[in-house]
């Protein structure tokens, strides 16, 4: 693994496979996948309380 990048995986519906992306920076890779696929991360993300 590259310092700072990451490889993101989307599965496919159909077969074992996936597409990737590779070599995405760590502050992208989630705003890439958000972007793609609205609402994917909103179970997984914690937001402040703003205190």
């Amino acid at each position: 693994m590259r310092r700072g990048l990451l490889t993101p995986a989307a599965t496919t519906a159909a077969g074992k496979g996936s597409c990737k992306v590779r070599d995405v920076s760590v502050t992208r890779g989630p705003v890439f996948a958000e972007e793609s696929v609205p609402g994917l991360l909103a179970p997984f993300v914690r937001r402040s309380s703003g205190n």
